[in-house]
């Protein structure tokens, strides 16, 4: 049913069916299309190197991913860096990090760690980022660390 709003969309690009498109795609019957298009972005992500920014950035990159899984593991989460969990929470881990790769000191380097924390009462609201659509026993929200 969504391919076919995107049809008409295609046909008549309106604002009305663009807003309607937008609503559709935030409904909790659209989990399993955002983590298939989440597992397509990963895959095609597969074929890029790391980025490198030399060995003292990378160190402290490391250090700072090191220094939050240790916090979230002694905060009672499983799992491993970037994704975490515990009971019907969620935390994955998203990193800012500047395409420049020139040449960099630490502090003039933006990096960033944000959290995407999803909670989903229920069994059947599993699932990547799931508690970020809309439904009851759901609840998303993103923190700056």
């Amino acid at each position: 049913d969504y391919l076919k709003l995107i049809a008409r969309y295609r046909a008549n690009p309106c604002e009305k069916t663009e807003k309607l498109l937008s609503r559709h795609l935030a409904d909790a019957k659209r989990v399993p299309l955002y983590q298939y298009i989440y597992k397509l972005v990963i895959k095609a992500s597969k074929d890029y190197p790391e980025r490198n920014y030399g060995k003292q950035i990378n160190e402290r990159i490391k250090e700072k991913r090191k220094a939050l899984e240790q916090e979230l593991l002694q905060k009672g989460y499983t799992g491993k860096y970037p994704v975490f969990s515990k009971k019907n929470t969620t935390v994955r881990v998203m990193e800012e990090q500047p395409y420049v790769t020139a040449i960099l000191e630490w502090d003039d380097y933006k990096y960033k760690q944000q959290l995407m924390i999803s909670e989903c009462s229920a069994k059947r609201y599993d699932g990547i980022n799931a508690g970020f659509f809309k439904g009851i026993g759901r609840h998303g929200r993103i923190v700056q660390v």
